[in-house]
């Protein structure tokens, strides 16, 4: 296989992709954003995590527009 590859953060994905240098790795939204709600819950003022949760709620937005168009 050569090209993206959209996937979630599982480790073996990278190993794939170190043995196939042909592969590009897609990580996906969800997984990211929860990483970062992860930390937003363990931080009581608003932080950096915080604001990547907003951020990557406008992009749920907008991607729900597109949708309905």
């Amino acid at each position: 296989f050569k090209g993206w590859l959209h996937c979630d953060g599982h480790s073996a994905y990278d190993t794939y992709a170190k043995v196939n240098l042909a592969v590009m790795l897609l990580g996906c939204w969800m997984h990211c954003r929860r990483k970062f709600h992860d930390v937003a819950k363990s931080i009581k003022t608003e932080g950096l995590a915080h604001k990547a949760i907003k951020k990557i709620a406008k992009l749920y937005r907008i991607e729900d527009e597109i949708k309905q168009k």
